[in-house]
């Protein structure tokens, strides 16, 4: 993956591995949060691989980091953290339905919330 903020954040919540491929801006970054401080992923290539470089790959290259993605044992306290913030007190749904119920309050309108 590319390695972009909202696409870590799914993955993350979906408590699956990451194999990064990031390529600029934030996403050598996000690749760096995900492999070292998350250990939900590993980083395949680096910004400095690609069509302005003399560095290719290979399918076994490919092949071997896909392999190692997919037996990262580390990527699922990330998942978890990532549910459990939206459990409980921390819900996010709580304040948006006090705010839906307010609305429908103001407006005359019985809430179904």
């Amino acid at each position: 993956m590319n390695m972009g903020w909202n696409t870590v954040l799914e993955t993350c919540a979906m408590g699956k591995p990451m194999l990064a491929w990031p390529i600029d801006h934030d996403q050598v970054y996000n690749a760096y949060l995900v492999t070292e401080i998350f250990g939900s992923g590993i980083t395949f290539l680096d910004n400095t691989v690609g069509p302005s470089s003399n560095e290719v790959f290979d399918h076994a290259s490919f092949k071997d980091a896909l392999h190692n993605t997919f037996n990262l044992a580390l990527h699922a306290p990330a998942g978890n953290q990532a549910r459990g913030s939206t459990q409980g007190s921390n819900n996010t749904r709580t304040p948006i339905d006090s705010l839906i119920g307010h609305i429908h309050y103001s407006s005359g309108t019985e809430s179904k919330v």
